[in-house]
């Protein structure tokens, strides 16, 4: 059973990937506030995405790494799969990104990520 505290910086600058086991659980500080996450209400090993920008507070939840890494379009999966692989024991990730050109447009990139430390349940 592990516990983990997270913040997100209320931009586009980064998002949570998280891989939570049976007994863990997840606070986040977002923009709206204090969230906590545990596994009761998803099927064991579940994955969860949390993201906190101009848009508003999105969490999306999968079965499967696969199918959490897989949320992303092609060419930007490579940095999320990686976060997704160091976690894949359980654990928390933030991803962080930066705007990058993409043809004639800016977009945010995922770029990095660091793994969140477990804190004393």
């Amino acid at each position: 059973m592990n516990s983990y505290q997270a913040t997100l910086p209320g931009s586009r600058s980064a998002f949570l990937i998280a891989h939570l086991l049976p007994g863990d659980t997840l606070t986040v500080q977002t923009s709206l506030g204090e969230r906590r996450y545990d596994d009761r209400d998803d099927p064991p090993g579940s994955w969860l995405t949390l993201y906190d920008d101009e848009d508003g507070l999105r969490e999306m939840r999968f079965g499967t790494e696969s199918r959490a890494a897989g949320n992303t379009t092609k060419r930007l999966r490579e940095p999320v799969s990686r976060a997704a692989r160091d976690i894949r024991s359980g654990g928390v990730a933030i991803v962080h990104r930066e705007q990058r050109t993409y043809y004639t447009s800016t977009e945010w990139q995922p770029t990095t990520h660091e793994l969140v430390n477990p804190t004393p349940a």
